[in-house]
């Protein structure tokens, strides 16, 4: 749950800190969907500085190694307005250690409570720099989308933690010397599946000898019943969203996680559905929507810029579970239909190119298939998943016992030969 803390209640030395209740300002809806109504919406000008934490930071202004690591899972993503903050930083009660990674509008950093070094050690998201004359800011929208999303979505029905969903501690406005930028306090979580996908491979590929370039089919990610076991808590995850009557919109591996301290090749008891900031209502009925989101794992419909469905978000989880049995996707969107610099649409993509690229995906399928070499559930699951029309009820229970089905047939998955 949603933890704000009160400027009465605690309130740091030396400072005019006071937290800002981001889940009760509104974005825009034509641009992160349905779920949020722009009736109440704010003006980010009204923002003043007793509203928001000072960032302070180590006299030497020490930034340590900067290299970035990509989790975003994108082959291109812009740096977040601004440079990263240097180690040592600290933002309200938490102190910078160390930088977990960034994603196209964030970065996120390990964080140590400064008032109580007993505590674990947490995560801090920190986005772009706000604009103070735009209530259309793309970060200040995915970030209040974002905490509305993980405050309605960390619960069960019946009132108990959502085991998929990590929680959320607090969230406000730190002012940096580029300016003010949002944050989110999170519980810490493990390695994403795209990181732990990429270091699999490359170990597979070096146990067996083998150029990580040359070599790509059949898979050499995840050994196969530890696949089916990270895809029946995937949708296990998105079963829980959806029955929330919400849409993620940018399912791909990078947005899953590992729980923290659990390694690659251990058993799975739990993956964490995180980044909410493109997430919207499911839809009352079809319609047009600019794309927003990572083509190569993007459904079909989304890439002819339809509105997005639960349909949708298992359609990307098919291209996901895919390239966490590969090691890597079998396409690369942009290369494939040559797009060298990305220029108009709504996202850096034109219509034309959306539909390119949807295009092209469809024939590597196609050739996929011919192979014969991808898991049959995988392949079922697909199909499945094409069937359905977006009104169309998912019945998840169905998915999975088809997955443990497929999984005791002798020869079948583990032996795509047979």
């Amino acid at each position: 749950m949603l933890r704000q803390y009160d400027e009465k209640r605690e309130q740091l030395p030396g400072s005019s800190l006071c937290h800002l209740d981001l889940t009760r300002r509104a974005c825009p809806a034509s641009t992160s969907g349905t779920a949020i109504s722009s009736q109440h919406w704010q003006p980010l000008q009204l923002v003043s500085m007793s509203h928001s934490s000072s960032l302070s930071c180590p006299g030497n202004e020490d930034w340590g190694d900067l290299e970035l690591s990509d989790s975003s899972g994108s082959r291109e993503f812009s740096l977040p307005d601004g440079r990263p903050l240097p180690f040592g930083a600290i933002v309200d009660r938490w102190r910078l250690v160390a930088k977990l990674g960034r994603g196209g509008f964030s970065f996120c950093y390990l964080a140590e409570n400064r008032h109580n070094n007993k505590l674990p050690l947490t995560a801090l998201k920190i986005g772009d720099v706000l604009s103070s004359q735009d209530q259309n800011d793309w970060s200040w929208i995915n970030f209040c989308q974002e905490i509305q999303m993980f405050t309605r979505l960390s619960s069960t029905a019946d009132g108990t933690p959502a085991s998929c969903i990590p929680q959320i501690y607090a969230s406000g406005i730190v002012e940096s010397a580029e300016g003010l930028r949002p944050w989110i306090c999170m519980e810490r979580l493990g390695e994403d599946l795209y990181c732990a996908t990429w270091y699999t491979a490359k170990e597979r590929h070096e146990l067996e000898g083998l150029d990580r370039k040359a070599a790509k089919w059949p898979g050499r990610g995840f050994p196969e019943p530890q696949l089916l076991q990270y895809a029946t808590l995937m949708l296990r995850a998105l079963q829980h969203v959806h029955k929330q009557q919400v849409v993620h919109r940018d399912v791909k591996p990078a947005n899953f996680c590992l729980p923290f301290k659990q390694t690659r090749a251990s058993t799975a008891s739990q993956i964490f559905l995180i980044d909410f900031g493109l997430s919207h209502d499911v839809p009352a009925k079809e319609s047009h929507q600019p794309f927003f989101g990572t083509p190569d794992y993007a459904s079909s419909a989304c890439l002819h810029e339809r509105q997005a469905f639960p349909k949708d978000d298992l359609e990307s989880l098919v291209y996901t579970l895919t390239e966490l049995w590969n090691g890597e996707l079998p396409w690369d969107l942009e290369a494939d239909i040559g797009i060298k610099n990305r220029g108009g649409g709504s996202n850096g993509w034109t219509p034309q190119q959306l539909l390119a690229m949807s295009s092209a995906r469809n024939c590597q399928w196609d050739q996929l298939l011919l192979q014969d070499s991808m898991p049959r559930w995988l392949l079922w699951l697909h199909r499945y998943i094409k069937s359905l029309r977006c009104s169309d009820p998912i019945s998840y229970e169905y998915c999975i016992m088809m997955l443990m089905a497929f999984q005791e047939l002798e020869g079948s998955p583990l032996d795509p030969e047979e």
